[in-house]
């Protein structure tokens, strides 16, 4: 990716990614224009989200138990 898009900033990356994860203990300092895009399943390790097999969360990371 970095070949391709090299001007790139891996800090505004990362930050998305924080702000786009359900359930990133840092979610909730990225409050605005949040998706819910990403789980995060180990240091380092997202993959899509997908809410009828992660369940629901709040945009501060908390699931929401039906």
């Amino acid at each position: 990716m970095i070949k391709e898009y090299p001007d790139i900033n891996r800090n505004i990356v990362g930050c998305q990614l924080i702000q786009d994860c359900v359930n990133h203990t840092s979610r909730k300092h990225y409050p605005s224009d949040q998706q819910d895009l990403y789980y995060l399943e180990g240091k380092g390790k997202y993959r899509l989200y997908d809410s009828s097999t992660d369940g629901k969360w709040t945009w501060e990371e908390k699931q929401i138990l039906e």
